[in-house]
């Protein structure tokens, strides 16, 4: 694989220092900690933080998400992992949070969230970590992964490659099997790419996306096209569903300020 970095050893720090140095009006190390990163103006009085923690090889999680209206900081690792359905987490409690609702409210807010959002993935080829002598896993040029993770856990099945329409459909079944939609519901979808795959794609996937929906009656509600979770070099994508009332409505709304998203 052709690539673009120094020491295998420094690729992460190095990758850190060049996203605070890009940002430096809205990023800062804690105590001097390269790994351990926090809005430019932390703390914020009288409101709850919203801190993560995880891997590095996933951007914009996590270090992308730190700002007004998500994160608050976040310590990045090695190890890799990543969903593209935290986004979503990320946005209720942090708008939450923003709202000055206390940490039950936050906790609560952002669980209750988690019940109603639902993520599948498909690769059709790994990435390959530096530093490592082989990809995370392995796919002939014919096959596609449904249901792998973020980093190579094995998927719910291994088949030959579809076409878009094909593969998003059924990935779109196997996502209303776990979350129950009814004529007249809203969601708000995300369609992410696991990195190699570009964004002319991703709107033909949210193309069908969107169709199937709409034969459901089931009102999409501000969708999210783009590069959300990713690793690395991996191609394939994920779709998100997360099942709307009111009041995450009112948190997809709010207004975010990060290095990598910038809405209201």
């Amino acid at each position: 694989m052709k690539t673009f970095y120094n020491k295998d050893e420094d690729y992460v720090n190095e990758m850190l220092e060049g996203i605070i140095n890009a940002h430096l009006n809205l990023l800062k190390k804690v105590n001097g900690e390269i790994r351990a990163i926090a809005r430019a103006d932390a703390p914020i009085k009288s409101k709850v933080s919203i801190v993560t923690g995880g891997g590095s090889g996933h951007l914009p999680v996590f270090m992308g998400y730190i700002g007004k209206g998500l994160l608050d900081g976040a310590a990045d690792e090695n190890n890799r992992r990543g969903v593209a359905g935290l986004f979503y987490a990320y946005k209720v409690a942090g708008a939450c949070a923003d709202k000055r609702g206390s940490l039950e409210e936050v906790d609560q807010t952002t669980k209750e969230a988690l019940k109603n959002i639902r993520s599948l993935g498909v690769a059709i080829s790994p990435c390959t970590v530096p530093g490592a002598e082989k990809p995370s896993f392995t796919l002939k040029d014919s096959e596609m992964e449904i249901g792998m993770g973020i980093h190579g856990e094995a998927g719910i099945k291994r088949e030959e490659r579809k076409s878009a329409d094909e593969v998003t459909e059924d990935m779109m079944r196997l996502l209303f099997e776990d979350l129950p939609l009814e004529k007249g519901n809203e969601v708000s979808v995300l369609v992410n790419s696991l990195g190699a795959t570009p964004l002319e794609e991703l709107y033909i996937i949210f193309r069908k996306v969107s169709q199937i929906l709409q034969g459901k009656n089931i009102k999409i509600y501000k969708p999210f096209i783009g590069r959300y979770a990713t690793s690395l070099e991996m191609a394939g994508f994920s779709i998100t569903l997360f099942k709307l009332n009111e009041k995450y409505k009112e948190y997809l709304d709010h207004p975010v300020w990060t290095p990598f998203v910038k809405e209201g």
